[in-house]
């Protein structure tokens, strides 16, 4: 069982100068949700299967916030397929719709949809949507969906941008040598489209 509690929704720039990003685009989409009349839960403790649950008129919602700019080159975003796996899961058990939102500073927006949407196939010209990359170091690998399945929900403040990019060095509380380790797959990721692997992977 999911210990929950429910979120009162006040935040101001002095409860976040020592948290991480993460938190602070989950407050962002918290307030904007609680503006939309949706009652927020949150796990109490421990590590859970997703950010939060939201309710309204009676309808239960999955929802995870990502903080995270999209690909530098590419018109897409993601996460990891482990995720997606647990957002899957939760899905087919529970009968229950699972919302994904991006805290996106590069672009100024907050923008997302639900699980069935983004899974949505869609082709350009480099690129079959979802799109999974090739396996990297530790064997994680990424999903990515396009920016096209996605709905804008609000764009961000000068100052919550500002916050944002003050908090990066922060990001999922990485070590500064992980993320620098991230940083170099991402460059890596971001050259290569899915037709050129498929090239590499039948040599």
């Amino acid at each position: 069982m999911i210990a929950l509690k429910k979120m009162e929704i006040e935040m101001s720039f002095e409860d976040f100068k020592s948290t991480n990003k993460g938190e602070y685009g989950e407050a962002i989409v918290d307030e904007i949700l609680a503006k939309k009349g949706y009652t927020i839960y949150s796990p109490v403790a421990g590590s859970h299967l997703i950010d939060r649950f939201v309710v309204k008129k009676g309808k239960v919602y999955g929802l995870d916030v990502k903080t995270k700019p999209k690909r530098k080159f590419y018109p897409d975003t993601g996460f990891d397929v482990a995720d997606y796996e647990k957002y899957k899961k939760l899905r087919a058990e529970h009968n229950m719709e699972v919302l994904i939102v991006f805290v996106d500073e590069d672009e100024g927006s907050v923008y997302g949809n639900f699980l069935s949407k983004l899974e949505v196939p869609y082709e350009d010209n480099r690129n079959s949507y979802p799109f999974k990359s090739p396996p990297d170091r530790h064997n994680k690998v990424c999903i990515y969906f396009p920016i096209s399945n996605m709905s804008t929900i609000r764009n961000l403040t000068e100052k919550e941008i500002e916050i944002l990019k003050s908090l990066s060095s922060n990001y999922d509380d990485k070590s500064e040598v992980e993320a620098k380790a991230l940083e170099e797959l991402n460059a890596e990721i971001n050259v290569i489209s899915q037709e050129d692997y498929k090239k590499i992977k039948d040599k």
